[in-house]
């Protein structure tokens, strides 16, 4: 399913994201770490998956592609701000500047989906998909022991699956038809 190729291809590409930013911003994202450290989400595997993996999108998305999106659509506000808007209310939830950041990313992405299938359930299993692949993918990468020129390359080529996979949804029958 093109869906699935969208979360991991982003989900790579964000990872190349983060070699970059750590290069360009150390102290930035050292910071972020420790706040994740300190956060006590990764000190318990059952935690974890409840609440990072399970929980946590599903009520995300009930907030943000659910009441306010379908809030913002009944105002009559064009799609594309829509997705604008719900997927920066989605980045700012996370009250962090590099969460925000992509987490605004992941939101316009949740938010296109949603628009154009106008499910939830979609929204919410690429949620679960995206921050399974963040929590235990991540893990698997560096595994790899890849240089940082390699998780480069493998963000590049997400890139290519992830508009590829864009194009996909877009072009898909059961979709909405009308553009955003």
């Amino acid at each position: 399913d093109s869906t699935i190729g969208v979360v991991i291809g982003l989900q790579f590409f964000i990872t190349a994201a983060f070699v970059v930013a750590f290069w360009a911003f150390p102290n930035t994202m050292n910071n972020y770490v420790e706040l994740m450290k300190a956060s006590g989400l990764m000190d318990s595997p059952i935690i974890t998956i409840v609440y990072g993996i399970l929980l946590g999108p599903v009520l995300e998305e009930l907030c943000c592609r659910g009441v306010c999106f379908g809030f913002l659509e009944k105002s009559n506000i064009k799609p594309v701000f829509i997705i604008l808007i719900s997927g920066l209310l989605f980045g700012i939830m996370h009250m962090n500047l590099v969460q925000g950041i992509y987490a605004s990313v992941l939101g316009f992405f949740l938010g296109f989906m949603r628009y154009k299938y106008r499910s939830l359930k979609i929204t919410i299993v690429a949620h679960i998909l995206f921050n399974l692949m963040g929590t235990y993918g991540d893990q698997l990468i560096s595994q790899l022991n890849l240089p940082e020129g390699g998780t480069l390359i493998l963000g590049g080529l997400a890139l290519f699956v992830l508009v590829f996979a864009i194009i996909l949804i877009n072009g898909d029958n059961k979709a909405r038809k009308e553009s955003v």
